[in-house]
């Protein structure tokens, strides 16, 4: 297939990255040693944390590193966008300053499955490598200007691991990383660590269909993650899609409230609903259409 010129076409479709678009429909192939040199969890950089930190202090409100999961295959906007409306919701009502937010694709044994699974019912399936859905959401992060504090999380995808539960132990794992890189960072500059536990909080941001899992997912949630002999209690952002804010899932919200009363479950739960309906499945299947039109 020729180079795409007629990418502009999705336009219309202002979910969708047009670089993710142009490696996909063009076929394009990704460097093998392209993460060679790049770290697993990328750092936040020593002058933002500082300067975060300070104002944090100044202004009597916590930093808060968001982290979240999925397939991304492919990646879009809307993947984004999730991250924004999040940072709004906790920015403008809880008092929390977001410092970062990292997003974790799944390793390549998931996307494989569900592979499969299309494969088993006489359907296609775009099958994107791990490597390549880090690159093109670093390429979106790029294109979009959020690159000094959106980044890609490779440890669940390097690792193999993924799972209802063991997200949630990945998560733990991520928290205790941060917060402790954070504190040798801020050793570092002669910033006063007293009160580090709760100026710095690691937040799940994870999507409201999770609540079908309660029996697995929220008693994972609800467990403690330990740092310096502190028990902490990770924040929960439900993100809960704009099609879903009806009768049913503000019923499946409610049931959620109760059940974490019920259950003394001490993590604080925010909820943050999607500015746009758009999902990876769309991508594909507007993909599927794009080829097709190339190729009369």
């Amino acid at each position: 297939m020729e180079e795409v010129k007629n990418v502009n076409d999705a336009d219309d479709i202002k979910m969708i990255d047009k670089d993710v678009l142009d490696y996909i429909v063009n076929k394009k192939s990704l460097k093998s040693n392209y993460f060679a040199d790049k770290e697993i969890i990328p750092k936040v950089p020593q002058a933002k944390l500082v300067e975060y930190v300070v104002r944090a202090q100044k202004e009597n409100k916590k930093l808060l590193i968001i982290h979240t999961q999925g397939a991304y295959n492919p990646p879009h906007i809307g993947h984004i966008n999730m991250i924004l409306d999040a940072k709004d919701a906790v920015e403008k009502s809880e008092g929390y300053i977001l410092l970062a937010a990292y997003m974790s694709p799944s390793p390549d044994t998931h996307i494989d499955k569900k592979k499969q699974q299309s494969l088993s019912k006489g359907e296609e399936y775009l099958h994107l490598s791990f490597d390549e859905r880090c690159f093109l959401i670093e390429r979106m992060i790029s294109n979009l200007g959020y690159q000094d504090w959106i980044f890609v999380n490779r440890y669940e995808g390097v690792h193999e691991k993924v799972s209802v539960t063991k997200t949630w132990i990945n998560m733990q794992e991520f928290a205790q990383q941060m917060i402790q890189e954070i504190k040798e960072i801020l050793k570092l500059n002669d910033v006063n660590l007293a009160s580090l536990n709760k100026l710095v909080e690691v937040a799940f941001l994870v999507g409201s269909d999770k609540l079908n899992y309660k029996s697995k997912t929220m008693d994972e949630f609800s467990k403690e993650v330990k740092v310096d002999k502190n028990n902490l209690h990770l924040p929960i952002i439900i993100k809960q899609r704009a099609e879903l804010n009806n009768e049913k899932a503000q019923a499946k919200m409610s049931e959620y409230i109760k059940y974490k009363k019920e259950e003394q479950i001490k993590n604080k739960v925010f909820v943050c609903t999607d500015r746009e309906n758009f999902s990876s499945t769309q991508f594909r299947e507007y993909i599927k259409k794009f080829q097709l039109k190339e190729s009369v």
